[in-house]
């Protein structure tokens, strides 16, 4: 009943994209830059703020093509010497845009275990949404597109009267957390967010939800024993890894609990220390996108990184 509703709302939303009856959202006090801020691109908004950037593309052995963006140096940074190099790996449904939306004062990049309602409502209908999105020719999941762009220019601007839609769906999924919320930036939030996911990458979080494993993809079991050559996918062996790993976490963080981080830190071998936010409605965005984000999380991060 809840994603019922939730598909209603969107469904009238997307009728107005396409009449001319969106006048009653314009407000003339919006800030001009926030509105620009919500449709451009990685490369645009860190250019946009005085950063260099470079964009490299990778192309995988199944024929994808990656894009990467790099900001080799800072404001104040000389172009030469050589640097350690920092990589931001964004989750399901994002992309590398939410490490810059907040702008340089709180950023990520100036200075990856999901657990939430839309993958629980999945789980149990694996294998027939696969069939189904085949049947269909659907290829990717909440693309970033038209929904975006009217959230970012109208939708969720402050002082629209739909702003609150905006604002209950992130909390929907993520947890509620009104306080660290920056309502000023939630048009750029939502102007980039969701960003689309292949729908198998959809379908193999929901498997891993429901059998509760860290595995590879389930084809089936004659796929799977032709592939993996057993009928169940084999189950990824982290306790091999070795890079040292720091943990943060916090209580009010729907899409990865504490019970899912105790379990990843008892399964890893590598892992050097685990830190809960202490703050009880802290959430899954405000690891990015919270008002005290740069003092909760990013100053510690870096302080970290040194002693490595």
């Amino acid at each position: 009943m809840l994603f019922t509703k939730i598909i209603f709302v969107l469904s009238v939303v997307f009728s107005y994209t396409k009449s001319n009856s969106l006048e009653f959202l314009e407000l003339r006090n919006t800030d001009p830059s926030i509105i620009e801020d919500a449709t451009l691109d990685t490369f645009t908004l860190i250019k946009k703020y005085g950063y260099p950037c470079e964009i490299h593309r990778v192309y995988t052995e199944d024929k994808y093509v990656l894009e990467m963006h790099r900001i080799p140096y800072g404001k104040e940074n000389s172009i030469k010497g050589t640097r350690p190099v920092v990589f931001l790996q964004h989750g399901l449904l994002s992309s590398s845009a939410e490490f810059v939306l907040m702008r340089p004062d709180k950023g990520l990049a100036y200075v990856g275990n999901i657990r939430s309602p839309i993958i629980r409502a999945v789980a149990p209908f694996t294998n027939s949404l696969e069939k189904i999105l085949k049947l269909i020719g659907a290829n990717e999941i909440l693309p970033n597109g038209n929904l975006n762009k009217l959230a970012g220019e109208k939708l969720c601007i402050e002082e629209a009267i739909t702003q609150s839609l905006c604002t209950n769906l992130l909390f929907l999924f993520c947890g509620f957390d009104v306080e660290q919320l920056n309502k000023t930036m939630l048009p750029v939030v939502m102007g980039h967010t969701p960003a689309g996911a292949s729908t198998r990458q959809f379908i193999h979080f929901g498997q891993l939800y429901k059998s509760g494993k860290f595995a590879y993809f389930d084809h089936g079991w004659w796929t799977n024993r032709r592939t993996y050559g057993s009928f169940r996918p084999p189950a990824y062996n982290i306790s091999t890894i070795k890079v040292p790993i720091f943990l943060h976490y916090a209580d009010n963080d729907w899409l990865s609990t504490p019970k899912d981080v105790d379990k990843l830190f008892k399964e890893l071998k590598s892992v050097v220390g685990k830190y809960r936010v202490p703050l009880d409605n802290f959430n899954h965005l405000d690891f990015v996108f919270a008002n005290d984000a740069k003092k909760l999380i990013y100053d510690r991060i870096i302080r970290i990184m040194a002693q490595f």
